[in-house]
């Protein structure tokens, strides 16, 4: 029986034992653990006694057992999820725990068995065995994460070990995946049948759920020799009725479900269930390919086959896949376009996602497709929720303007024209995303299905429980990135949400630009929440839709603060392009086609705060510029097009440096950065190769810009 006072002497023990409880590990100022138990606890710290170390590891789940102790398997439980926390008071917690029973454990088997050698030995060997599995568990956990599957299809899952971290993990699971993994799993072991007669004949009453399971187990009993490579203790756990006349069958474990989806099999078991009337439907994963060429097939089984040779998965892992915009609504200069594919399982799925897929020659990103609540396309409306197969609405409501027309017959093209249905304002489309009610349903819906706070497909691998918007998914470089979550699907939960990058708290130093480099992608992987730098990437794109989308599609957010443009792409309603990644910045006024067409563009790292920078309006088309305010620095950025045949730009950009300097409360703080495409040579900046530049004329107007 473990008692409420712990002993605070140690002296039964081996001189070995004693040594590695105290500080025989080279610690000189680490308490012994007679101390942490006799000495008051640090104020922030729940865990003092047994009682409280015991009651907070059965609290979170993370031991089993019954009695007032602590076994060897349980501790190295703990101590592995203990070292997967973030630094907190939960970590300290967990080890304060283990110290306590471990500790105890041992002083009552001491008390009970005397005190001799004997039982000093025993003790040393239980000493070494923790030791030994706890240095397996941190090489394991040391080298898991880089350490590929060798298996094919290529999935998350790794052979399993006595003591690998995946086995240990999934017997006491978090809290707060223990739901999303369990549905996760379920979903495995599910086989679903659609056009299921739910009637032995046609007057008499539809079958129960033990009837249909009675009907599978006859089927698969009657399949004879098609059986004999089945896995064994193959069941049907249990029958579940869908709208549509489909049923949903549990089996006892994911295999099973696994083999009697095979088309072979399915086929023999279908034709002794109902003679053939009924079909498997397909479970599907869905994902979003990102920036796929157009030459791409979604819908050619060759060329699914063949990006999936390419991306390192096996033969259909991709089942289908489909383009989102319709073909027919394409411009005739576009090259790019996303494309939704269905992956046939999880593993496949999560692949794709980690580590992107190759189409066409081309390594494009993936992300999961959220669910998203459904609106019907004949009224517009989300409540109550139905298809347009079911609606009564009168008359069927255009999505774009909101007139009594069909959505495909809109002729609206102009933003401000077009009206939502469902929160009654212009500005934005009923399918608009950025809706504030399609926001809220998207939110509420999220509370009810977790899995869309996941940037995975959860299984039992923890590697799969990295969530949405969390640090851990904060833009891993190109081509494993993890998006953040499109625009066009609304984040999780803000108690889910990641902080934005508080300049305040970063100090800013300004450095020499990098050498210019060909691919993007081959920049420093370094963001600026980790950097000391601010790092910018400017080019000019020469108006072109396909090298502003390319160049942004390859400068990820991990890598770049900012992107300035000089000649950036504008379409007919004097619009740039970007995406959710980056908070675009235009010069003032750029929408009105009394002013000539804007030759500069900013985009800011959409997770740098808003509360950090601000923009700043400066009268001409060719000028884009931001404040960046720092807890030490403030730094204005300009960017800048400059005329061949003037220099009206420089001069308006000499202005108004100048006024904003005078204004600056801390002038000897503030740093000034101009930036863009100048159009001036000199032997300052140019290569020897372009001397022929260095004309009179082109000297002195580049003598006026320094």
């Amino acid at each position: 029986m473990v008692g409420s006072s712990p002993p605070t002497s140690n002296s039964a023990l081996p001189v070995s034992a004693k040594a590695r409880l105290g500080r025989g590990t080279g610690v000189s100022n680490a308490p012994t653990i007679a101390e942490l138990m006799s000495n008051p606890p640090d104020k922030s710290a729940t865990v003092h006694s047994v009682e409280t170390a015991l009651k907070h590891l059965k609290k979170v789940g993370w031991i089993t057992s019954d009695v007032r102790g602590l076994s060897v398997e349980e501790a190295c439980n703990t101590l592995l999820w203990a070292n997967t926390m973030k630094p907190g008071a939960m970590q300290i917690d967990a080890v304060r725990s283990v110290v306590f029973l471990l500790y105890k454990t041992e002083q009552d088997r001491i008390a009970g068995e005397g005190t001799d050698s004997m039982v000093g030995k025993r003790l040393e060997a239980l000493i070494d065995k923790l030791e030994s599995a706890a240095e397996h568990a941190a090489e394991h956990l040391r080298r898991a994460p880089s350490t590929p599957p060798s298996s094919s299809p290529p999935s998350f899952e790794h052979d399993s070990t006595a003591l690998s971290y995946a086995a240990l993990a999934s017997r006491n699971l978090p809290p707060q995946h223990s739901n999303v993994i369990e549905k996760s799993m379920a979903r495995r072991r599910q086989v679903v049948l659609e056009r299921v007669p739910l009637r032995e004949h046609d007057a008499g009453p539809p079958l129960s759920e033990k009837e249909l399971v009675v009907r599978a187990s006859l089927a698969f009993d009657a399949m004879g020799e098609a059986t004999a490579d089945a896995p064994a203790g193959l069941a049907f756990r249990g029958a579940r009725k869908l709208q549509g006349g489909k049923v949903a069958y549990d089996m006892e474990s994911a295999q099973s479900a696994d083999w009697l989806k095979q088309p072979d099999v399915m086929k023999s078991f279908l034709a002794h269930y109902d003679g053939g009337q009924s079909a498997l439907k397909v479970t599907t994963y869905y994902v979003i390919a990102e920036f796929v060429p157009v030459s791409f097939g979604p819908g050619d089984p060759v060329a699914l086959r063949k990006a999936e040779h390419n991306s390192g998965l096996s033969d259909f892992d991709i089942l289908s896949g489909r383009w989102i915009k319709p073909e027919n609504r394409r411009s005739s200069t576009q090259r790019v376009a996303h494309a939704i594919l269905h992956m046939r399982s999880p593993e496949s799925a999560n692949h794709a996602i980690r580590s992107g897929l190759n189409i066409e020659g081309k390594t494009v990103s993936v992300r999961k497709l959220l669910q998203e609540p459904r609106r019907c396309l004949r009224c517009q409306k989300f409540d109550p929720a139905h298809l347009a197969a079911d609606c009564t609405a009168k008359d069927e409501i255009c999505g774009t303007c909101a007139g009594v027309h069909r959505t495909a017959d809109c002729t609206v093209v102009e933003h401000m024209r077009r009206q939502c249905v469902n929160c009654g304002t212009t500005g934005h489309a009923s399918w608009d995303r950025d809706c504030p009610v399609f926001a809220d349903k998207f939110e509420k819906l999220s509370a009810r299905q977790p899995g869309n706070w996941y940037r995975f497909f959860p299984t039992a691998d923890p590697r799969t429980w990295e969530m949405l918007d969390s640090p851990g998914s904060a833009a891993p470089p190109p081509p494993t990135r993890a998006p953040s979550p499109p625009r066009s699907q609304p984040s999780p939960p803000s108690s889910q949400m990641r902080q934005p990058t508080n300049l305040g708290s970063i100090p800013l130093r300004l450095t020499h630009h990098q050498p210019m480099i060909d691919d993007p992608s081959d920049f420093p992987k370094t963001t600026f929440a980790d950097s000391s730098r601010l790092r910018i990437w400017q080019q000019n794109v020469n108006r072109s839709l396909i090298a502003q989308l390319d160049l942004i599609n390859n400068l990820h957010p991990s890598f770049f603060d900012i992107i300035a443009l000089q000649e950036p792409y504008f379409d007919s309603l004097r619009n740039s392009r970007g995406s959710q990644r980056w908070i675009a910045v235009y010069p003032p006024d750029h929408q009105n086609p009394q002013h000539p067409t804007p030759r500069s563009f900013l985009l800011v790292n959409a997770n740098i705060s808003s509360n950090s920078w601000e923009p700043l309006a400066v009268p001409s088309p060719d000028i884009t510029a931001i404040r960046m305010n720092t807890a030490t620095y403030t730094v204005l950025i300009y960017n800048i097009y400059n005329a061949q045949d003037h220099d009206d730009t420089l001069h308006i950009l000499s202005d108004d440096t100048r006024k904003r300097l005078a204004t600056c409360p801390n002038r000897r703080q503030t740093f000034v950065v101009w930036l863009g495409d100048f159009n001036r040579h000199s032997p300052v900046w140019d290569a020897a190769r372009n001397n022929h530049l260095f004309t009179t004329q082109n000297l002195a107007a580049s003598d006026r810009l320094l």
